[in-house]
């Protein structure tokens, strides 16, 4: 593929950034392990000024502008990310009619569109009778597979990563967890809530709630953190806490499960198709079931084990690096002249 140029493209407001997100990084890594000049851009204005061979871009939400470049120079468009076309909060269908068809207009006539989520492709089929629809998952990193044998003791804290912006944190039931914290504060002894993740502007509120609650000696907001202590955390933690209301995918979950913890979560969109049945399952996202939920694990130290190690294996299996890599390169292959 040498002197293919690729343009990846994704609008954001800093470029920076792409060096931080996993997802972003690795399709960079795997297009140039692939043998392609990849040319990084987020300004609109860069599609128009080089003939690229390829555009390769992440989220519909701006790729009509690819689109045109691509039909003007007549070169191929690849799409990749989540659609959220089921998502209760922030769908397609409850954006506006201009929106609509401009998300639409490339979905429908890119070369490909890859969706991470098993989940995602079913229901975009419902929706959508394209013929374009691939399906890649989100891949977790090795470094985030644990190799330690026996697996790490755990210790006693719960561990959530959650971005603290307010939309987000509610889709992720922040509050309802540390609510259910303070339902069971006499049951914890000496256990900690550890919230991992960028502050938004839910953080005061939440900051408010657990003063309100008096639990402030059991749950630490510890903002964002490198990725090796994450890491970390992941792989000490007892239960990793992500109860939701809806997930495109769940990406934190799958790194916490390929670390070897114990994930708690909600049987709903995406999480049982990335996690079948390695999570244990709140009935409902309400205080009293994500407490019971809680309970029920730190008392039987048999599941922790054995779920730890299943998710290891599930996610060495289905979600290794060389699945995106192997994929992206047969569809790059059909494609591209």
């Amino acid at each position: 593929m040498k002197n293919k140029k690729i343009c990846f493209f994704v609008k954001i407001d800093d470029i920076k950034i792409l060096d931080d997100v996993n997802f972003y990084a690795q399709d960079i890594r795997i297009l140039k392990e692939l043998g392609y000049e990849v040319i990084i851009t987020n300004r609109i204005s860069e599609l128009f000024r080089i003939k690229y061979d390829l555009y390769f871009v992440w989220w519909w939400t701006y790729a009509i502008f690819p689109l045109i470049a691509s039909i003007i120079n007549r070169k191929p468009l690849i799409i990749t990310g989540t659609f959220n076309i089921a998502n209760p909060h922030n769908s397609y269908h409850s954006r506006s009619f201009i929106e609509r068809i401009l998300i639409k207009t490339p979905l429908k006539y890119s070369d490909a569109n890859i969706f991470v989520s098993e989940y995602e492709l079913i229901e975009m089929k419902k929706h959508f009778n394209y013929n374009n629809f691939n399906y890649i998952p989100h891949i977790v990193e090795p470094k985030y597979q644990n190799q330690t044998s026996p697996i790490l003791p755990k210790e006693k804290f719960f561990l959530s990563v959650s971005w603290l912006q307010k939309a987000n944190y509610k889709r992720k039931c922040i509050d309802l967890t540390i609510k259910a914290i303070a339902l069971i504060k006499d049951q914890l002894k000496d256990y900690k809530y550890i919230i991992v993740g960028r502050y938004g502007d839910g953080i005061h509120e939440l900051e408010k709630l657990v003063k309100d609650l008096k639990i402030e000696n059991l749950v630490q907001f510890r903002g964002s953190v490198s990725e090796e202590e994450k890491i970390e955390l992941m792989k000490k933690c007892s239960i990793f806490i992500s109860p939701t209301y809806y997930e495109g995918f769940g990406l934190a979950m799958l790194e916490a499960s390929s670390c070897g913890a114990v994930v708690l979560s909600t049987k709903n969109s995406a999480v049982p198709y990335v996690l079948d049945n390695l999570p244990v399952y709140t009935k409902e996202n309400t205080p009293e079931e994500i407490a019971k939920s809680i309970l029920s694990t730190i008392s039987n130290h048999n599941i922790i084990e054995e779920k730890a190690r299943q998710g290891i294996e599930r996610s060495k299996e289905l979600f290794s690096y060389s699945t995106r890599l192997n994929g992206l390169k047969n569809i790059i292959e059909k494609i591209i002249k």
